[in-house]
């Protein structure tokens, strides 16, 4: 089989810094996912790699979810105390 590769799409992300990094996704023929983070790093991961990956950044998302939902909850209980006194 001739060499391919496919882009599947691009992610303009911002850092804490401020500063913008471009996350472009692709596959090949040779099985193989690259994420490419800006100019200064390439992942190249298997199938397997990419599917823990996903799982990793679900668990991530969901993690600060929670996060988010719990600090919504303590303003709410801090602005209902307030208002008591």
């Amino acid at each position: 089989m001739k060499f391919f590769e496919k882009e599947v799409g691009k992610l303009e992300a911002t850092d804490k810094m401020k500063r913008q990094c471009e996350i472009t996704v692709r596959f090949d023929t040779h099985e193989t996912v690259s994420i490419e983070i800006g100019t200064a790093c390439t992942l190249r991961l298997s199938e397997k790699e990419v599917d823990e990956l996903r799982r990793l950044l679900f668990d991530a998302s969901t993690g600060v979810c929670n996060v988010n939902s719990q600090a919504r909850i303590n303003e709410s209980l801090t602005q209902a105390l307030s208002t008591v006194k």
